[in-house]
C-alpha cells in the first residue's frame, strides 16, 4: 500500500517536471534521423524507392512511409515497362 502511494507521488513529480521542461522548450523528444525533404527530392528526380533507400542507407519501407504517396506511385508508374491490360467489364 505504501509503495503504491510512493509510486504515485513519484509519477506526479515526474509529470510536473516534464511539463515545466516543455514550457522552457527543453523537452522536445528524440530528433528525427531521416531527412524527409531529401527523400522527396530524390523521388522528384525520378529515382525509385529502392534507389532512394540505398542512397540514404535506410529501409525501403521507410521511404514509402515518409514520402508522399503520389511521388512514389508516380515514379513507379513512370519506370514501369510492363504494359497494362485495359479493364474489361465482366458479364453478370
Amino acid at each position: 500500500m505504501f509503495a503504491e502511494f510512493e509510486t504515485n507521488l513519484r509519477r506526479e513529480r515526474q509529470m510536473e517536471g516534464i511539463q515545466a521542461a516543455k514550457q522552457r522548450g527543453v523537452y522536445k523528444g528524440r530528433p528525427r534521423s531521416i531527412d524527409t525533404t531529401e527523400i522527396r527530392r530524390l523521388l522528384n528526380e525520378g529515382l525509385g524507392a529502392s534507389a532512394v533507400a540505398k542512397r540514404l542507407k535506410i529501409g525501403r519501407a521507410s521511404v514509402y512511409r515518409l514520402a508522399e504517396p503520389r511521388l512514389v506511385r508516380a515514379t513507379v508508374l513512370a519506370r514501369s515497362t510492363i504494359p497494362r491490360r485495359p479493364k474489361v467489364p465482366r458479364p453478370g
